[in-house]
């Protein structure tokens, strides 16, 4: 029988520890993807495909091996990011209903902060990332993203009924404008999904449907049969695109080159349908139970490692040891394996991918372990799922 208390206090301590690291470093940090976009790499990166183009590959091996020593050659600035300051403000909502210390102090802070940061170019409220991205095209800076807003509208509308807070519920609010009316809706034969960005059509099952299942909530709080439908209809495109063995791949089939099932998107997919479920969509029940068993089968084995890709070992990210940890935690009520899954996950992340200063590292790869800290992709995503993890533990009345 494992110890209920040691593992609280020993989750407590990582919860302190990592409280800790943003006592001494704040919102601005470092992020994967923001030094590809430093005028440097950007001219790098079009020797891509030509005679030089092992230029590019030597300097993106050296930012992934070195990730320290690059920014500090390239004069990289740490920067703060939407969608950390929306994890930590769900991380400080339940950090704060478990009794724990949360950062910062005072969540009213990063409502603030989302306030004064939101897009005005666009209807209703929206946040994007600082630096540039390329997927199959480019996005600039400032472009909103769908998911950066979806989880600071479900952060900001958790925080608005705890504390009971007006400009809190009245950006969430705005956030479902933007969804139902700046977002481009891309009808099927199956029904319609939400793109990732408004300058876009991709079809990213974990990115529509957690547009869907927020559209869903802010309906039934607002009174708004609207936004219900849309839900509605979100839900049932991703619906019909579950494989036969419960998983859902990244991109819907008419977008997709090659399968793709990775652990932290379909972890959104599963929190997203615990959602519609709990919302009174019965149809997402059997899908939910489905994906659940692919995801505890495939993710997270017998002995807490964690998998990020689909029958792989290798990268271990640490993204998905969140995603674990806060999808089991998450669907622990749901699920009788979901909490010992989350808990599995934590002590092996914690045993092998926690720094000594309390921050995680960016995960394990080919050439080993590699200890950057990443403000919004490893480190607010850690504290967002354990304090999820904390609030489902037994010792807090679960």
């Amino acid at each position: 029988m494992p110890d209920n208390a040691g593992h609280t206090e020993a989750l407590g301590e990582t919860i302190a520890d990592l409280v800790a690291w943003f006592d001494r470093y704040g919102l601005a940090g470092y992020d994967p993807y923001d030094v590809y976009d430093h005028p440097v790499m950007r001219l790098l990166r079009r020797t891509r495909g030509t005679r030089i183009s092992g230029a590019w590959t030597t300097a993106d091996r050296a930012v992934q091996r070195n990730p320290h020593g690059a920014r500090r050659l390239l004069r990289q600035k740490p920067h703060e990011n939407s969608k950390a300051v929306g994890l930590l403000l769900g991380a400080w909502t339940r950090l704060q209903t478990a009794g724990l210390r949360a950062w910062p102090e005072d969540g009213a802070t990063l409502v603030d902060w989302l306030d004064q940061h939101r897009h005005t170019d666009y209807p209703g409220a929206s946040w994007s990332y600082p630096f540039a991205f390329r997927s199959r095209i480019n996005f600039p800076p400032g472009t909103p993203y769908s998911i950066t807003t979806a989880i600071c509208g479900e952060a900001l509308l958790d925080y608005a009924i705890y504390r009971k807070d007006d400009l809190a519920r009245g950006l969430a609010h705005e956030v479902g404008v933007f969804i139902a009316d700046a977002l481009p809706r891309y009808t099927t034969e199956h029904g319609v999904y939400l793109p990732y960005t408004p300058i876009d059509d991709f079809a990213v099952h974990n990115v529509s449907i957690s547009l869907g299942a927020l559209l869903a909530r802010l309906a039934r709080d607002f009174d708004a049969p609207a936004w219900a439908e849309l839900a509605h209809e979100v839900l049932q495109f991703t619906l019909s695109e579950q494989r036969d063995d419960g998983a859902f791949e990244y991109w819907a089939a008419h977008q997709s080159t090659g399968r793709h099932v990775d652990n932290y998107h379909t972890g959104f997919v599963l929190r997203a349908l615990l959602q519609y479920e709990d919302l009174g969509y019965a149809e997402a029940s059997a899908p939910l139970e489905r994906a659940w068993a692919h995801y505890a089968r495939e993710f997270v084995l017998a002995d807490g490692t964690v998998r990020t890709i689909e029958g792989q070992y290798l990268p271990v990210n640490i993204h998905a040891c969140a995603e674990s940890i806060l999808c089991g935690a998450t669907l622990a009520d749901r699920f009788p394996d979901a909490l010992d899954l989350a808990e599995r996950a934590y002590r092996w992340t914690a045993e092998n991918l926690r720094n000594d200063d309390g921050s995680f590292g960016y995960g394990i790869f080919g050439y080993g372990y590699q200890p950057m800290a990443y403000t919004r992709w490893g480190e607010a995503w850690m504290l967002r799922a354990l304090a999820e993890l904390t609030c489902a533990s037994p010792a807090n009345g679960r």
